[in-house]
């Protein structure tokens, strides 16, 4: 999920639009019950109008989907996809 915010060139403003983006990125994910870690990310990776960022990554340690409880009337009550690798 990527969120854009255009504010005013005031670094106290842009750290509390950064935190409430982040929570707000943050509630969705728990919202759908999916497991998440944020990666603070190095600033040789980042344009040079950043100056701080995070990814929030969203994983299984299986390699496996959950559908969480809210989107599995969508996916006729299936509760995990497993991937397979092919052959």
């Amino acid at each position: 999920m990527e969120q854009v915010v255009i504010c005013a060139g005031d670094a106290a403003v842009s750290d509390n639009i950064f935190r409430e983006i982040m929570q707000n990125a943050e509630d969705i994910l728990e919202l759908l019950e999916l497991p998440y870690r944020i990666m603070s990310v190095c600033s040789g990776d980042m344009s040079q109008k950043t100056y701080k960022q995070y990814d929030i990554e969203v994983q299984n340690e299986d390699g496996s989907i959950r559908i969480p409880e809210a989107l599995r009337k969508y996916m006729n009550g299936l509760e995990k996809l497993n991937l397979e690798a092919e052959v």
